[in-house]
């Protein structure tokens, strides 16, 4: 039995083994903003429009993406710290009443002691009942897991390409 092995194939399989993580980081990368794109969008279609409009919950979705070591991280948040009680609704409390009067001359153009009054009646009603659930990340993440899914399969499919010498 004769072996014979040809020493430019081990460098050729060097060169690729060493370029490797920088493909697949870079894929990842791609298909990780990608998919947040697609996730900020949903939910800021499906977010409810409060009284600030634009400069509200609706507006602050932002997304990031980081590369840590051979780790890509992908979040769509927001930083108003309100926004967990919209999503989860609240027990029983008694809110502060300011936002709650911004809202209603938002809403309905109420200004002066109308707007006031009605602001403490909906402070009333929260008081007793509360807020429900206006959940909008959980299920905007639920229903499009196919698509991510078919992302990064796609991804995946990218970086074998790449691998296999048919794009750099």
């Amino acid at each position: 039995m004769n072996i014979t092995a040809d020493l430019r194939d081990f460098a050729d399989l060097d060169a690729l083994w060493r370029r490797s993580p920088d493909i697949v980081r870079a894929e990842m990368l791609t298909t990780m903003v990608d998919a947040d794109v697609l996730i900020q969008g949903e939910v800021m279609r499906e977010l409810p429009s409060g009284a600030a409009g634009a400069a509200g919950l609706r507006g602050s979705v932002f997304r990031e993406e980081h590369v840590l070591g051979d780790t890509v991280l992908g979040l769509v948040a927001t930083d108003k710290p309100y926004a967990p009680f919209v999503e989860l609704g609240t027990k029983p409390h008694m809110p502060p009443i300011q936002p709650l009067i911004d809202w209603v001359r938002a809403k309905t153009g109420e200004t002066g002691e109308a707007a006031r009054s009605a602001a403490f009646g909906i402070a009333h009603a929260i008081r007793v009942r509360g807020t429900k659930p206006q959940p909008v990340w959980g299920p905007t993440y639920q229903r499009l897991q196919g698509e991510i899914r078919r992302k990064f399969d796609a991804g995946v499919a990218r970086i074998v390409r790449r691998l296999a010498g048919a794009q750099s």
